[in-house]
């Protein structure tokens, strides 16, 4: 799905598929820590969605920003920031999957 602006929500059908698919936790990542990412994980607290940013996952212009990114994920926001390594993603069986 395309996005016109820094927010993954923002103008785009995101919200409406994520409940469709009944989705309460994301996994974030991507450029723009500071802007796009942090954007997103914003509009998807108002969405009151778990969210995991991946820190290996997320970076910016410079790895100064991209600190200050992570810091602000964790402390203001109060999201968690685990290597991507450690991120275990749930098994969705194959006829769960097609009865949706």
């Amino acid at each position: 799905m395309l996005k016109p602006k820094h927010s993954a929500f923002h103008a785009t059908p995101l919200a409406l598929l994520l409940d469709h698919l009944q989705v309460h936790k994301l996994y974030l990542a991507g450029v723009s820590s500071d802007q796009c990412v942090m954007a997103a994980v914003i509009e998807a607290r108002m969405r009151d969605m778990e969210v995991v940013v991946p820190r290996d996952l997320v970076a910016t212009q410079d790895g100064k920003r991209n600190a200050a990114a992570l810091v602000n994920f964790e402390v203001v926001h109060g999201r968690k920031t685990t290597p991507a390594s450690r991120v275990r993603l749930p098994r969705v069986h194959a006829t769960s999957a097609r009865s949706r």
